[in-house]
């Protein structure tokens, strides 16, 4: 028998086999620019947090048991991560951390008459970019 004539069997590759399955990587969406900066800043936020109750004796805590900033670092560190992440869960509870902390500035105006104008501001044009159409959408997919 001639090679030449000879049915010569080549093994597929599993992507010719089945091309519906598709690697999850390509379908990554990138995280947007400014969420990478809100969740190095929610990192910074836990890093200080962490610091002060491990660091900061007891009377500069004013009676806060060390445990409380440390939860709160840990709360924070898991809120970046899941917006680094695209998680529903924590853009949704980014958004209520916004409104509890402009709810406290507020009432710090009120009882106070703290000038707070500074954090409002801030804290509102991180929400209204969270609630862009864009950023919203790659949160919210189902």
């Amino acid at each position: 028998m001639d090679a030449e004539r000879s049915p010569v069997l080549v093994p597929q590759k599993p992507e010719a086999l089945a091309p519906e399955v598709s690697d999850h990587r390509s379908e990554r969406r990138k995280v947007p620019r400014g969420v990478i900066f809100l969740g190095l800043l929610l990192y910074a936020g836990g890093l200080v947090s962490a610091a002060a109750g491990l660091v900061l004796p007891a009377a500069a805590l004013e009676g806060l048991p060390r445990w409380v900033p440390l939860l709160g670092s840990l709360a924070l560190a898991m809120l970046a991560t899941g917006l680094f992440r695209r998680r529903r869960w924590a853009y949704l509870s980014m958004l209520s951390f916004i409104a509890v902390s402009a709810f406290y500035l507020l009432r710090g105006i009120a009882e106070r008459g703290q000038n707070s104008i500074v954090g409002l501001t801030i804290l509102a044009v991180i929400a209204a970019y969270l609630l862009w159409p864009k950023i919203r959408a790659v949160y919210l997919q189902s």
